[in-house]
């Protein structure tokens, strides 16, 4: 049995192995039913714990107790805002990377579509002729 909660979706998705799913009263039975249920749970804690935002999370950070000195607040605060920027670049170089990414697809994808134009232009001007092709072409433009 494998159970899967995707972090973009709030369904609970499950594979069965062929035995499984052969024997109903095992597939239906009270074991299955709280195994599904404790994922359910498990996969709903991690989705709250994964909610809560960097702003929430250096308050968080920031109102627990220090040794009292107020310079160690200072510092430690300091230390906070530090490992928060520092996150926050890190966030912004991966979406960085992703963009770079996404934007090399969309360059390559153009570029096949720009090779399968002139494939297909090639062979109607093999099939149709040359004065024939160019009025398809410009009237479908």
């Amino acid at each position: 049995m494998l159970l899967a909660a995707p972090s973009h979706t709030g369904r609970l998705h499950s594979v069965a192995s062929r035995a499984i799913r052969r024997d109903v009263e095992l597939l239906d039975s009270a074991d299955m039913m709280s195994i599904r249920s404790g994922f359910a749970e498990v996969a709903t804690r991690r989705r709250a714990s994964r909610s809560s935002s960097l702003l929430e999370q250096l308050s968080r950070a920031s109102s627990s107790p220090r040794d009292g000195s107020p310079s160690s607040g200072s510092e430690a605060r300091e230390e906070d805002l530090r490992r928060a920027l520092d996150t926050a670049i890190g966030s912004l170089r991966a979406l960085g990377s992703l963009y770079e990414q996404r934007e090399m697809r969309w360059v390559e994808e153009k570029h096949r579509l720009d090779e399968d134009k002139d494939k297909v232009q090639l062979l109607l001007k093999q099939v149709l002729g040359v004065g024939v092709v160019g009025n398809l072409v410009d009237a479908a433009l």
